[in-house]
């Protein structure tokens, strides 16, 4: 997009809420090192969120961003030394991140595919048992008030 901003197309979410659209990521700042990425590749990113912007991964956040090649994540921290041979396998590193954060969610590739209201099997029935509660609720007003007019 710009020297200031990014886009990523995701392909799953393990933390934060999912979006069917891409995701614009902003520099941090002038002079930040952020974790240089070539446009088409695979990684998987942790990325902070400062006053609802989503940030650039920095270099030196532990953990923060990993390239994914041939089915391992390796560890973008120029402090970690690492080989591809070396490298956790990308499902390892997703279950840890998913024991963490307890989510795995792939965003919609149509809007057919969001989520939906099932109008036959949720809101037709809600509906009738809100008609009879509130039916009830009439029935029971009509006893009271033969009970006491007033």
């Amino acid at each position: 997009m710009s020297d200031t901003q990014a886009r990523i197309t995701p392909e799953a979410y393990l933390k934060g809420p999912v979006s069917a659209s891409d995701v614009v990521v902003q520099a941090a700042g002038p002079g930040c090192a952020g974790v240089p990425l070539e446009q088409g590749e695979r990684v998987l990113l942790m990325l902070p969120n400062s006053g609802g912007n989503l940030l650039w991964p920095m270099l030196d956040s532990p953990g923060g961003a990993y390239r994914l090649v041939d089915g391992r994540a390796v560890n973008l921290d120029p402090r970690v030394t690492q080989t591809v041979d070396s490298a956790p396998t990308e499902s390892d590193v997703v279950e840890h991140i998913r024991s963490v954060t307890g989510q795995y969610a792939v965003p919609a590739t149509s809007p057919s595919e969001g989520a939906s209201l099932d109008w036959f099997k949720v809101v037709a029935p809600v509906t009738i048992a809100c008609l009879i509660v509130f039916g009830i609720g009439l029935w029971l007003m009509k006893i009271w008030h033969r009970i006491d007019p007033t």
